[in-house]
């Protein structure tokens, strides 16, 4: 069964309200989705790749610490994600390399089998992958994450399976749950309900837009 980390910080219930803020303006959104990627990626680093270590001081004192691992992550994440959420999300985890895919700016049921109209893997030349991480601020369906799961799934053959979403419905959770059963799943407070045409309330409209 998925591993599922809820977070829930005041920090993040703040950015977070900024998004969903109808008064916020296209400036206010880019940068709260900035912060939201570097806080969540900050989770996940703190939460899959610290180990026990220990650490000499400039007094020659031996002291009980904390290390990230050199486990090398891809982050995943689509073109409207890339340049906020997903790009501070990746620079928190070191070492990673970020990459997208555009599926012709189809959502919901319509992403699962859309052809990718632009897609962008990094190339690590036989490098052994780790982590693949999944990485959406929205996540309604759950059918575009599957999808971008799946082609890095593919493409890398990680050991660890990482999805990640702020703005989330319970059964686009459920249907990351299911599609990846061996996975962790990160996630941002509360669900939002989700109506017949896969938009979620209270929901954030159509950010690409607000932006």
């Amino acid at each position: 069964m998925a591993v599922i980390h809820k977070l829930g910080s005041p920090y993040l219930t703040y950015l977070s309200g900024i998004v969903r803020n109808r008064e916020s303006g296209p400036s206010e959104i880019r940068d709260a989705l900035l912060r939201l990627g570097e806080e969540v990626g900050s989770s996940i680093l703190a939460e899959c790749f610290l180990r026990q270590t220990t650490i000499t001081t400039p007094m020659e004192e031996h002291v009980e610490s904390l290390a990230a691992t050199k486990d090398l992550s891809v982050v995943i994440t689509t073109r409207f994600d890339l340049e906020t959420f997903g790009s501070t999300l990746s620079a928190s985890l070191v070492p990673s390399k970020l990459g997208f895919m555009n599926f012709e700016g189809r959502r919901g049921f319509d992403a699962l089998n859309s052809p990718v109209r632009e897609i962008e893997l990094p190339d690590l030349r036989n490098r052994t992958v780790d982590s693949v991480v999944i990485a959406k601020s929205c996540l309604a369906t759950g059918c575009t994450a599957v999808s971008l799961a799946r082609t890095a799934l593919q493409e890398y053959m990680p050991r660890r399976m990482i999805l990640v979403a702020v703005f989330y419905s319970l059964a686009g959770l459920r249907e990351l749950e299911d599609s990846f059963p061996h996975s962790e799943i990160f996630v941002v407070g509360e669900p939002d309900e989700i109506d017949g045409e896969g938009i979620l309330h209270p929901g954030v409209g159509l950010l690409e837009a607000r932006m």
